[in-house]
């Protein structure tokens, strides 16, 4: 069974970045990059600890607890914290709503 719920200590925060090299672009096969995909930004630490004291992200756990997932939540206060966010930041503060 997987559940889903939201970041709740270090050692969820510890799981994501380990998810998330495992499935980093460099890390993942071509033939799996084209069946699977693959994540193209790479979060520090401190930066997602930051973002998730103020809006904790969303996770998903199978059976064992595991993280298997992830849907990361970054308020825009933190637009200048990740490099290869800055130009998708700046067109999100461009748009009239």
């Amino acid at each position: 069974m997987i559940s889903i719920t939201t970041v709740q200590c270090e050692t969820d925060i510890l799981a994501i970045i380990a998810l998330q090299q495992a499935n980093l672009k460099q890390n993942v096969p071509i033939e799996v990059q084209a069946s699977d995909g693959f994540v193209t930004v790479e979060h520090r630490h401190n930066v997602l600890q930051r973002m998730n004291q103020i809006m904790p992200s969303i996770i998903a756990k199978d059976a064992t607890s595991k993280i298997i997932g992830y849907a990361l939540s970054m308020p825009s206060e933190f637009g200048t914290a990740v490099p290869e966010l800055h130009s998708l930041f700046s067109i999100i503060n461009s748009l009239e709503y």
